[in-house]
């Protein structure tokens, strides 16, 4: 797509291409990172190259072209032969256990497709050169999006700067026989993009120490932006009986989210007007929703529209985040900073979280004394903490006023597109 009509605006603003799987849209957590960090960009001024069912949000990004699917048939193929083999070890179905227990592109077959080579074509490079960029800002994320990466900087000349958001390069076919070629090839693409690249970002603190070791060379960091000023309104000083959770249930949170629900439950004979409402994504409910609501305790289980969130967050007592406990899910998620949480903490409310305490998510909270962290599954620390929170208005506020200001400093939306901004055009610069 191109839009002509587009008048030119802030040449301050470097003509930056972003490639990405995820669209700059409000699909999933990833592109609500992505369209909130752009979302002030001047539209002339920025194009997409995507990979998704999903177009890109044409009010943050009016240019964008779908990489085509010229590898559809070896890809379809690949599919076929490994699908009529492939064995589950788990008696999760196989839509559930290909879809939500394993993290994106971790199968043997999203693997092959990966692995299968492709040119860009010359109608995107003529698209490209019209729309002229000074700098490829990309995910990455598989083996696919690094080589349209190089090839359109290779071509055009232009440098990448690459922004991780979790850690796919340790994870993504880490393991089994049939993984390795696709793991070389994605190791070799990727360090050879950081050779190239005079700027790195990451999604936070820990990982950019993290990958500083692994690959050298420093990397800035920066998580997702919230607009602030219209958030935060005040707590109640009566029992805090209302929990809210907003996020996805894939990666393992589910089991987490259900041992909270299930404690809670317990506490519902001492107070009866205790209650969690859920929010999460369509396909995520649709799994396990049913479970959930058999609880008396859970008030509802919805999904929401991205303008809602907000109101949610504010009509709530208490905020529960959740991570998996499962080590292949706590590796993928170890370094990463969950989207929520900046959103969280900007409400002004007390964020109640479960997960293992060596993960960034729950590191981070702790460290802005934003909430109760539990860093196991045992139902006697996580009722202390639930009750601690229903009882102490005191405890409610200033676990709020904390993450409040940390959000202030970290997460304005103004002064991190600033960042940004500050970041790619450092590395447009010739």
């Amino acid at each position: 797509m191109t839009d002509k009509a587009i008048v030119e605006t802030d040449k301050s603003f470097p003509r930056v291409l972003v490639i990405s799987a995820t669209p700059l849209a409000a699909c999933n957590a990833t592109g609500i990172t992505l369209s909130n960090l752009f979302f002030a960009w001047p539209k002339d001024r920025i194009a997409q190259i995507y990979d998704d069912k999903v177009s890109p949000d044409p009010s943050i990004c009016a240019r964008y072209k779908r990489l085509p699917a010229n590898d559809a048939l070896i890809f379809q193929l690949g599919k076929s032969l490994l699908g009529k083999s492939k064995k589950k070890s788990s008696n999760v179905k196989k839509d559930e256990a290909d879809i939500f227990e394993l993290p994106r592109g971790r199968g043997i077959t999203s693997a092959v497709g990966d692995c299968v080579p492709f040119l860009i074509s010359s109608e995107i490079k003529s698209w490209v050169r019209e729309f002229k960029p000074e700098v490829i800002y990309s995910l990455l994320g598989n083996i696919r999006i690094m080589k349209a990466a190089l090839q359109i900087s290779s071509f055009f000349r232009i440098p990448i700067v690459p922004h991780f958001m979790d850690d796919w390069p340790e994870t993504l076919y880490a393991d089994g026989l049939l993984k390795i070629i696709p793991n070389y090839l994605l190791q070799k693409n990727l360090r050879y993009i950081l050779s190239q690249s005079n700027r790195r970002i990451t999604i936070g603190q820990d990982m950019s120490m993290e990958f500083k070791r692994r690959y050298g060379g420093d990397f800035d960091y920066i998580m997702n932006c919230v607009p602030i000023e219209k958030i935060r309104n005040k707590t109640s000083d009566q029992l805090g009986l209302k929990f809210v959770f907003s996020g996805g249930l894939h990666l393992g949170r589910f089991e987490t989210l259900l041992a909270i629900v299930k404690v809670m439950q317990l506490l519902k004979t001492r107070w009866s007007g205790l209650e969690i409402l859920i929010f999460a994504p369509l396909q995520d409910l649709k799994l396990y929703g049913p479970k959930l609501a058999s609880y008396s305790v859970v008030r509802g289980v919805k999904t929401l529209a991205p303008n809602d969130v907000y109101g949610a967050l504010l009509d709530a007592d208490v905020l529960v985040h959740a991570e998996s406990f499962e080590q292949e899910n706590a590796r993928y998620t170890r370094f990463s900073i969950s989207t929520k949480i900046p959103q969280y903490m900007a409400s002004g409310r007390p964020v109640l979280a479960c997960g293992p305490s060596d993960l960034s998510s729950m590191r981070y909270l702790l460290s802005v004394e934003a909430g109760l962290v539990v860093s196991n599954f045992e139902d006697s620390d996580l009722r202390v903490a639930i009750e601690a929170l229903v009882e102490s208005a005191e405890l409610r506020e200033k676990l709020g006023n904390n993450g409040f200001s940390a959000a202030c400093l970290h997460h304005e939306a103004s002064q991190v597109r600033t960042k940004m901004k500050k970041i790619i055009s450092e590395a447009a610069e010739p």
